[in-house]
């Protein structure tokens, strides 16, 4: 996959997968709102092989672009992980602060920054 466009603001990559037979995902089309319920679904690798995780939260606060969850994760590999609201669209771009709160990047912000 080849970078064609990146914010270094916000850390987003748009990539170009030379690939077929993807599934598209959905970004959710409601402005963030506190109290909203999200969740984050990942895999990573672990000792014996993938290691699926799981959680749930609501938006805690909101600053511009980013939205603040009350959910918690000790694994930085949360970072690049879809949160997603109760439609199963995508909410947001996870990542985790140094104190373990999962913050995220908002749907609006990385749809403005696709277009």
């Amino acid at each position: 996959a080849a970078g064609i466009k990146k914010s270094d603001e916000s850390g987003i990559v748009l990539l170009k997968a030379k690939a077929s037979n993807l599934s598209p995902v959905s970004f959710s089309q409601d402005k963030a709102v506190m109290g909203t319920p999200l969740f984050l679904i990942g895999i990573e690798q672990g000792v014996s092989g993938p290691l699926y995780f799981m959680n749930s939260g609501i938006i805690k606060s909101i600053d511009g672009s980013l939205i603040e969850t009350n959910m918690i994760e000790d694994s930085s590999s949360v970072t690049g992980v879809p949160l997603l609201d109760s439609n199963g669209d995508v909410a947001g771009i996870a990542s985790v602060n140094s104190a373990g709160y999962v913050f995220g990047i908002s749907a609006d912000a990385i749809m403005q920054f696709i277009r």
